[in-house]
């Protein structure tokens, strides 16, 4: 292959074109490579020569190319796409031409056409490292190809751990489909802004993620892969929750101060409090006991919501002292919140 390449004219080229070259023997390992060729590899010339051909291309041994049978007339042509990995470990994606001669070396010449690799070279480093947000580069096969800081605070993951692994380690078992739908939108060119989901972390944590998703295109605008920007938004979640349980209590108190005020009959006034306890306090069950001296206990004068036998079923007894009237109300909070399920006023 030397003796090939020792035209003038064609050192020239090699030594200048903006396009990968490779020169390989029958055994697949490297006999030089052009300065382009090393720069998009992150290999010196020393280094390439020292590799094979399965250390860079995706699969291993894809492109082989069978020689030819004759002459270099007869050189046997093979164009594809393929996948290199740099020696950082990124990957991208080219347009390979590939040339077997009848001794069996091979001449292979590339040209990057994705985008889409570990080094995050479309978004500056200083940017994708400060982002207060979850920055992930992923191809269309659904492997990981960039992973700011940010990712790693929220995911758990280092980058060195997931970068190369499929993104759906993220996603959990009930939200497969949802990779599927994202997928084809994203194949169509389309954004997806503001995906409110779930995605796993490392230690198995379920969280709440608000994702938009930008198409990422190759130098020849077809759809390589996508961005992912997502933010947790799990504490916000949690600070509206608690802001709309205060604002039901406060109507469900309104509405408890109008019916004192208007209400003349006992019975009527505890009907009406666990009524609204109930619809706009946001209380499964509101009850109001009546203390009953004979029986040293609570007796249940009111309830509302879903009791189910439970308010009967209760027992409220005195606890020492003289027995004394008390009205008592219990609620339980049917938001889903574990610390907030249930309270009582006495």
């Amino acid at each position: 292959m030397q003796g090939r390449a020792s035209d003038v004219c064609f050192r020239n080229l090699f030594g200048h074109i903006e396009t990968g070259v490779l020169l390989a023997d029958s055994g697949f390992h490297f006999v030089d490579a052009n300065p382009t060729a090393c720069r998009m590899l992150g290999y010196s010339r020393d280094e390439m020569s020292r590799l094979n051909a399965s250390d860079v291309a995706l699969p291993a041994g894809a492109g082989h190319v069978p020689p030819a049978s004759t002459g270099a007339e007869n050189a046997i042509f093979h164009c594809q796409a393929q996948s290199f990995r740099r020696s950082d470990g990124s990957i991208f994606s080219a347009e390979t031409l590939s040339i077997g001669f009848p001794d069996g070396s091979l001449l292979r010449i590339f040209r990057e056409i994705g985008r889409i690799q570990a080094s995050s070279r479309e978004l500056p480093g200083p940017i994708t490292d400060s982002s207060l947000d979850a920055i992930v580069g992923r191809d269309l096969d659904g492997i990981v190809r960039s992973w700011n800081a940010r990712a790693q605070s929220i995911f758990g993951y280092r980058a060195d751990e997931i970068i190369g692994t499929p993104v759906a380690r993220l996603i959990p078992n009930d939200r497969k489909d949802e990779e599927d739908v994202l997928l084809g939108r994203l194949r169509r060119g389309e954004r997806v802004d503001h995906l409110e989901t779930v995605r796993t972390t490392k230690d198995g944590r379920l969280i709440d993620v608000s994702v938009t998703f930008s198409p990422i295109r190759d130098e020849r605008g077809q759809i390589a892969g996508a961005w992912a920007i997502a933010r947790e938004f799990g504490g916000q979640k949690k600070r509206t929750r608690h802001v709309e349980r205060l604002s039901r209590l406060n109507a469900a108190l309104g509405q408890i101060d109008q019916a004192v005020g208007s209400t003349t009959n006992r019975q009527a006034l505890f009907t009406r409090v666990c009524a609204a306890l109930v619809h706009r306090g946001g209380f499964c069950l509101a009850w109001v006991g009546w203390f009953d001296p004979q029986a040293g206990k609570l007796l249940p004068a009111a309830a509302a919501g879903n009791h189910e036998g439970y308010v009967q079923a209760i027992e409220v007894h005195a606890i020492g002292g003289p027995p004394r009237d008390v009205v008592h109300q219990e609620g339980r909070f049917c938001d889903g919140c574990a610390s907030d399920q249930s309270g009582s006023i006495c």
